[in-house]
């Protein structure tokens, strides 16, 4: 994606106190305290780990800052496809905020033009930002697909395949994004699955070599060791306690 982006930071809590427009697209964050913004007429607020998007030519200025603000991180993204421009206009007011710790850390961290390749290939794909849901943190909806393609298919679900066929990012980038959504990789949730599945099948008499493989294990001593780690037994123990 061909795009042109300048990244800058202020402590400053003065500034854009008028109402203004820009001809350029603007993602925003804070690391600390609060900003109250007015976008196309609306107050919002900026606070750390939520993320701003400003299209472009829409209306917005500063309202206040907190006695906390310690400072903003604005990306300006200059150069953009139409396409993308037309969106962002459609796009409702409700969504202009999206909460994601995991996407704020990239604004501040990360490269920026890298970081708007992403951040802009996701609302190509989806069509929107998803609504802010106050008082609760919502999950980045990279890592729910991901979730609810391993949830749909335990048995042969190929994470790899799906993020490089399906999703606009790197295995590492969603793998940071399932972290921060679920608080483990996306390879031990996969084997947590699968460490279930084992669960139910031993609960028949199948040779625990056939229950491995069939629960999606490399072989029966995959299967113990990653059984014993999650639920602190040995699957001939669990199937023992389940006979008593």
């Amino acid at each position: 994606m061909n795009v042109e982006v300048e990244h800058r930071f202020s402590d400053k809590d003065t500034g854009c106190e008028r109402p203004h427009r820009h001809d350029y697209a603007v993602l925003s964050t804070v690391t600390g305290g609060r900003i109250e913004l007015n976008v196309r007429g609306t107050t919002v607020s900026l606070v750390p780990g939520i993320l701003c998007l400003i299209p472009p030519d829409t209306l917005h200025h500063v309202v206040s800052f907190s006695s906390s603000f310690s400072g903003v991180h604005t990306l300006s993204i200059l150069k953009l496809p139409e396409n993308l421009k037309q969106l962002m206009h459609r796009l409702p007011r409700r969504e202009i905020l999206m909460r994601d710790e995991a996407v704020c850390a990239e604004l501040i961290e990360r490269d920026a033009a890298r970081f708007v390749e992403d951040f802009m290939a996701e609302i190509c794909l989806y069509g929107s930002m998803p609504a802010i849901q106050e008082g609760s943190a919502s999950r980045h909806w990279t890592a729910e697909r991901i979730k609810n393609f391993l949830d749909s298919d335990r048995e042969a679900a190929d994470a790899s395949s799906f993020i490089e066929t399906t999703l606009p990012h790197t295995k590492e980038h969603c793998n940071r994004l399932f972290k921060a959504a679920y608080g483990t990789t996306i390879q031990s949730y996969q084997l947590m699955l699968k460490a279930e599945r084992a669960r139910v099948l031993l609960q028949s008499d199948r040779p625990l070599s056939e229950v491995a493989l069939e629960a999606g294990f490399y072989d029966q001593s995959h299967l113990t060791r990653i059984f014993k780690g999650l639920f602190q037994l040995t699957p001939e123990a669990y199937r023992d306690q389940l006979e008593k």
